[in-house]
């Protein structure tokens, strides 16, 4: 994995309610990355599926997937 000159971080956050109301902590991790002013960084956001979990993909179906797996 290449993280394009930095270092890469992954970062778990849980989203709870925080002591302030209409914020989470999801909401101020967010914050702080759209602010930060340090260096050009660019966070990479993901989010729990609503659809139960993993599921299997038709590679088939997924654009360039056939041909990616190929080059193997």
């Amino acid at each position: 994995m290449v993280a394009g000159g930095y270092d890469a971080i992954w970062l778990l956050v849980t989203d709870v309610q925080s002591e302030c109301p209409g914020s989470t902590v999801v909401k101020k991790v967010e914050d702080l990355w759209a602010n930060w002013k340090e260096m050009d960084v660019s966070p990479l956001g993901a989010g729990e599926s609503r659809t139960g979990g993993a599921r299997v993909e038709n590679a088939e179906v997924v654009p360039g997937l056939m041909e990616a797996l190929a080059r193997g």
